[in-house]
């Protein structure tokens, strides 16, 4: 995704748990971008609770299983009409400006309920977890003393 950024090339890139905020393609002033978003509330996860559920198993992570082949080609179908040097976020059906996927109550409230749900069940579920994202390992890991 990347390295096509330099080219000018169009650019469609998938995000299940990556945030399109931090991680989208940089383009080149002639390039243009779609970054398709799973269609989970959840998603993106990056560096939240949420993604913790993940990955110690507690929850199924399928956010990019559940990218399904009609939203990239309906991205590589949107993508011919832009104009050169935009960059836009699909989540499902919505195309929107990356100040406009910022601004959006919807996706603000889904990612607040999402993380405070997720704290709650990893408190839950193991006592000694600590408290912030900070030298957080999985479960795995923390229980084989490595």
């Amino acid at each position: 995704m990347h390295a096509a950024a330099t080219s000018g090339v169009p650019i469609v890139s998938l995000h299940g748990t990556s945030s399109p905020i931090l991680l989208h393609p940089w383009i080149y002033p002639d390039g243009k971008c779609i970054a398709v978003l799973s269609p989970n509330t959840c998603s993106p996860c990056q560096r939240s609770y949420r993604l913790q559920l993940c990955e110690s198993g507690l929850t199924k992570m399928d956010c990019m299983q559940n990218l399904r082949p009609e939203f990239v080609e309906s991205a590589m179908s949107e993508i011919e009409k832009l104009a050169a040097g935009t960059c836009l976020i699909m989540k499902g059906n919505h195309l929107l400006t990356k100040q406009d996927y910022l601004k959006s109550w919807k996706r603000s409230v889904q990612f607040t309920l999402n993380n405070n749900m997720a704290r709650v069940a990893l408190k839950l579920t193991s006592p000694n977890r600590p408290s912030s994202l900070a030298g957080w390992k999985p479960v795995a890991q923390r229980n084989s003393g490595n």
